[in-house]
């Protein structure tokens, strides 16, 4: 009876910490997307709350874009919209690397407008 209590003690434990996100992403994060035609740069900072700011070089006068992102162990989504009448939503989707500082993904808007980013977080000194 003792083994087993220790067996499904100790599995739950595994289960919890492999579902947690204790992923440091909270900072800024500086990066590239990509569209079939074009690169621009980005940066991306991540708040408390689970809320996202992101920049870009491409976007005049438009401010920034904000949303949320979520994190399942490894892997990121990041959902935002610029702030103006005929903004379109866009999702980004990521894998984090062992080291936790590189994200690379896809991403996609409602307009069906695609390509590729990469962040990487920025150190601070």
């Amino acid at each position: 009876m003792k083994s087993l209590l220790f067996v499904v003690s100790l599995f739950s434990f595994i289960m919890y910490r492999a579902s947690r996100s204790d992923i440091p992403l909270k900072g800024t994060w500086d990066g590239s997307y990509r569209t079939i035609e074009k690169k621009m740069d980005l940066r991306i900072v991540f708040g408390p709350g689970n809320e996202v700011q992101l920049y870009s070089t491409e976007i005049d006068n438009k401010g920034k874009a904000v949303g949320t992102y979520a994190v399942k162990r490894n892997e990121i989504a990041i959902t935002c919209i610029w702030p103006d009448s005929d903004s379109i939503p866009f999702i980004m989707k990521g894998r984090l690397n062992s080291n936790q500082n590189f994200v690379d993904g896809n991403w996609e808007s409602a307009d069906k407008t695609d390509g590729n980013f990469y962040l990487a977080k920025t150190v601070s000194k």
